[in-house]
């Protein structure tokens, strides 16, 4: 169940990033949604178009070391982005690693 917040990251296939109706906001909860190492991949896609997203919840999401690989180089491109939670997303000790270079940014 997605978080009720303000947020339009619903969709993060290419064909919805591109889409003119297409924005972000602040802070995006999308916690225990199972998005996987692909939901990362889109996610990450589209914080590197958007600068408004500051705080992002992906609590319980499987995104795994790769999916964390992905966030990281969109928080890499986006310094915008002040809060980001990948608890219970069994990273491992790979994906604290690419969390660990994001952070000395």
């Amino acid at each position: 169940m997605l978080s009720k917040t303000t947020f339009a990251l619903l969709c993060f296939c290419p064909r919805c990033i591109g889409c003119p109706l297409y924005t972000a906001h602040s802070f995006a909860s999308l916690g225990n949604n199972d998005i996987g190492t692909d939901g990362a991949r889109y996610l990450a896609e589209a914080l590197k178009i958007s600068s408004s997203v500051r705080w992002i919840n992906l609590y319980n999401n499987n995104i795994g070391s790769e999916g964390t690989r992905h966030l990281v180089e969109a928080i890499k491109m986006d310094s915008s982005i002040t809060h980001i939670n990948i608890g219970s997303n069994h990273i491992g000790d790979e994906g604290a690693l690419y969390m660990a270079e994001a952070l000395k940014i």
